[in-house]
């Protein structure tokens, strides 16, 4: 009997320390969110039924009570000049399992124009069927205006890889 109460107080111990490092972790998630407007997405398959981080609501300007997105609606966010190539990669990925990444431009419900960066990973089943895509959404428009070259200068400011 004595062994079974040390042992539980053991468990107990460790479930805390496990409790206090997710708190830690989402704390720093939390703040790489707000200072690197960085979210999160998944899109389920087959029902298509989106979710979206609140940082993925703020960076599309919608606000959350307006709900998921469709699938139609999220594509629908993309520029004209790139929905079709987003589309056509989240379309590979389902069928095939391949993961991706883009660089895009959105116009969000303010319209205003955006530039993201976005990376989908296939979610499998015991089967190896994909069940849907995780991925994160990153929001590039004030990185990549910082980084523009200044009339007065040479042109090579802002040439640094990412």
């Amino acid at each position: 009997m004595i062994y079974l109460v040390v042992r539980l107080r053991a468990m107990q111990a460790h479930l805390d320390t496990i409790e206090d490092d997710m708190a830690e972790r989402q704390k720093s998630h939390d703040l790489t969110a707000m200072v690197g407007r960085v979210g999160t997405w998944t899109l389920d398959n087959p029902s298509q039924r989106i979710t979206w981080s609140d940082e993925v609501y703020a960076i599309h300007e919608r606000p959350k009570e307006a709900g998921p997105p469709t699938l139609r609606q999220a594509l629908g966010f993309y520029h004209h000049e790139d929905r079709q190539r987003v589309s056509q990669l989240v379309e590979k990925a389902l069928a095939d399992g391949s993961n991706f990444e883009y660089r895009a431009r959105i116009v969000t419900e303010g319209d205003d124009e955006r530039t993201v960066l976005s990376r989908g990973i296939c979610r499998f089943d015991a089967r190896n069927n994909v069940i849907g895509l995780f991925g994160a959404f990153v929001d590039l428009t004030e990185t990549e205006q910082d980084e523009a070259p200044d009339a007065s200068t040479d042109g090579t400011a802002g040439s640094d890889p990412l």
